[in-house]
């Protein structure tokens, strides 16, 4: 069953924002490729620096936690790092690389502090020896601590967060009832990368709340945002969180999810634990996520 309001209205607009410093963990992957790509795309919009971080694992920081950059052999060197640093800088993108030798998670975390980054973008994986129902150690640790949005590439994702590609709104999964001091972030990420959003909420089969709860809610929502100058529309559909949200992702054709993520005790979305897991190794697309304290 599905509600929806698709009724767009324009709010007043509030001072542009802009990405000025990004972080890419690059560790020679195709998810941390695409990664790059969108990091350049976006810089060229921005005259924003690129940061380009290798991190060289020791062995005794190897983990089998399903992130790319602890499963692939680490044949990425100094050399490497010039070279596509370089390759940035000929393209006219400000540009640096570090390498690090370290804990991948504790090094993209600090260099992320360290730089005041706006925006870390990173490849994440949640296959290995086993189906793993989450995102891999790291991948975690990140999303719940770093202070700045993470725009994070599962195995699926094949699309651009800055093409074409796909024409419909940005979809923003939601918990309920959702203060709507959380959805500021939101608000300044939509502006950034120029997009409409449309609010869902995946409503558990077991709780079943009143129809009119729920469209007062989002229409409260929907409103503070359409009052921040953001085009905002708002859907919600009974079942399970992840498999909602992909199914809405085809259906609107959404170029990427923004995710705001609170925590329990495991990595959490909406009304389940791990959503947010389930959600980066099935979607096409990339999440973009922020932390909702």
């Amino acid at each position: 069953m599905i509600v929806e309001s698709t009724t767009e209205l324009q709010g007043r607009e509030t001072k542009p924002y802009s990405i000025q410093k990004m972080i890419v963990a690059h560790d020679g992957s195709t998810a941390a490729e695409k990664a790059l790509n969108d990091a350049v795309s976006l810089a060229r919009r921005f005259n924003a620096e690129v940061i380009l971080v290798h991190v060289q694992v020791t062995k005794d920081n190897i983990v089998d936690d399903g992130y790319s950059s602890l499963r692939h052999e680490r044949n990425e060197t100094q050399s490497d790092v010039i070279e596509l640093t370089n390759r940035l800088l000929s393209g006219g993108i400000r540009s640096r690389g570090i390498v690090r030798t370290g804990n991948t998670g504790d090094t993209l975390f600090n260099l992320c502090c360290e730089e005041n980054a706006d925006l870390l973008l990173m490849g994440a994986y949640g296959h290995g020896t086993q189906d793993r129902q989450t995102l891999g150690s790291t991948a975690e640790q990140l999303l719940r601590a770093v202070p700045c949005p993470v725009l994070t590439y599962g195995p699926n994702a094949s699309s651009s967060v800055v093409s074409a590609q796909h024409l419909g709104p940005v979809l923003m999964p939601i918990s309920l009832p959702c203060a709507l001091s959380s959805l500021a972030e939101a608000a300044k990420l939509a502006k950034i990368f120029g997009g409409s959003l449309e609010l869902f909420h995946a409503v558990d089969d077991r709780s079943q709340p009143p129809i009119r709860w729920l469209e007062t809610e989002c229409q409260v929502l929907a409103s503070f945002l359409r009052k921040n100058g953001v085009r905002t529309r708002w859907s919600f559909m009974y079942g399970r969180a992840d498999q909602t949200i992909c199914s809405k992702i085809r259906e609107i054709d959404s170029p990427f999810i923004i995710m705001p993520l609170r925590w329990r005790k495991g990595l959490s979305a909406l009304t389940a634990d791990n959503v947010a897991a389930h959600v980066i190794r099935q979607a096409s697309i990339p999440v973009l996520s922020y932390r909702c304290d």
